[in-house]
């Protein structure tokens, strides 16, 4: 996963680079089409001599036709690269929110472990290692905007049994520093809820 958003984000300098040389090419034909005007309205000036073509016309036409086309082909590039930029915003986005949610998952699975290894090994701080990890879960799931999965964890995490957990003072302090990471906590709905379970968790060291 951490590789495919490498990749994304190469595309998307690479887009960018691409359109500075467009810009380049765009310039420099510009360029080129004035030297040739130039030369051109130099050989066609009306001679002494009686000319029934009508140059300097045929010269308007041109030059009218090639401004419009180089106008036109420069507003497409612009439509077109942005929205070529819009697409690798977008699947880059896609792809940090599906790295974040599988981040949470294994934050997840392992604070699951500790909790269960609290009653069956009944290690020491078990208990805490588990809401230490489900808060990393809340914050990974948050940042990937599953918003539903943060407010069951928070749900979850509230009814754990306190019997067997043993905090410090810097303990409680480090669990408000993880809930501190969770994102777009406007739309958590319990995520106040969740800082008052953690400020109220009991000190035992």
């Amino acid at each position: 996963m951490v590789f495919f958003i490498t990749k994304l984000t190469l595309i998307k300098n690479m887009a960018k680079n691409g359109k500075r040389y467009i810009n380049t090419i765009s310039l420099v034909i510009s360029g080129l089409a004035l030297f040739v005007s130039g030369v051109v309205a130099v050989l066609c000036l009306p001679s002494p001599h009686h000319v029934d073509f009508d140059y300097q016309g045929l010269l308007v036409g041109i030059l009218s036709l090639l401004v419009t086309v180089l106008i036109g082909w420069q507003i497409w590039l612009a439509f077109d690269l942005k929205g070529y930029d819009q697409r690798i915003d977008a699947l880059h986005k896609k792809a940090v929110k599906g790295n974040e949610k599988l981040k949470g998952e294994t934050y997840m699975v392992l604070a699951n472990n500790f909790l269960a290894s609290a009653y069956h090994i009944r290690k020491n701080n078990d208990v805490y290692y588990y809401i230490y990890y489900s808060l990393f879960s809340i914050a990974n799931y948050s940042i990937g905007e599953d918003f539903k999965i943060c407010m069951d964890r928070i749900e979850q995490l509230s009814k754990t049994p306190l019997e067997k957990l043993s905090i410090s003072q810097e303990d409680k302090e480090r669990l408000v520093g993880i809930a501190s990471l969770v994102a777009n906590k406007e739309k958590i709905t319990n995520y106040n809820s969740l800082l008052k379970w953690i400020l109220s968790l009991p000190v035992t060291g």
